[in-house]
């Protein structure tokens, strides 16, 4: 039968819940967003988390791991030069009723911390994202109604320049590497 916990006897702590496994990807409405990361884990979006994949290892079960870092749909990646960091872009999200700005995270595939987080260009949702070839440049593209274009120095988390492009929707961006000699 029942029995009545004793007065003053706290109860347990409830236990946290954990991601397990995210069956899924969100494709629908994306582009150039599934990369490889050094490590051959394959790296993409399923709502507001970054998957990263990994090969089974010998005789075991696959396994994933998570980026949480974002608070809405990432809607693209980037993979850096190395394969070691990525830069990720969401929708942004409404607080008492009036949108939030979109957000960039830069973040390390290997320990999943964030390294950089940029806001305050793309108010809607950041659709395009490449870095520079040396690695130390990023391009983001919004989804606004001129699809403002912004170039920051994500190290030291700062925009270098923001302007309009195109009222027509942009497919992507990325920087040309420069001519040989």
């Amino acid at each position: 039968g029942f029995v009545p916990r004793p007065a003053g006897l706290a109860s347990p702590p409830l236990p946290v819940p954990r991601l397990a496994w995210v069956h899924g990807y969100r494709g629908h409405d994306c582009r150039n967003n599934v990369h490889f990361s050094a490590s051959g884990d394959a790296v993409y979006p399923a709502a507001a988390v970054v998957v990263l994949a990994g090969p089974a290892p010998e005789g075991g079960r696959r396994r994933q791991r998570f980026y949480t870092g974002h608070s809405d749909d990432v809607l693209c990646l980037a993979r850096h030069p190395t394969g070691l960091l990525f830069a990720s872009g969401q929708k942004s999200f409404l607080r008492k009723g009036a949108a939030a700005a979109a957000c960039i995270h830069v973040w390390d595939s290997s320990d999943l911390c964030t390294r950089a987080r940029l806001t305050g260009v793309h108010a809607f949702a950041i659709v395009g994202l490449a870095f520079s070839p040396d690695g130390g440049k990023l391009i983001s593209c919004g989804v606004d109604d001129l699809h403002t274009i912004a170039i920051w120095d994500w190290k030291n988390k700062t925009l270098l320049v923001a302007a309009p492009s195109s009222p027509r929707p942009l497919y992507g961006v990325a920087f040309l590497s420069p001519p040989p000699p």
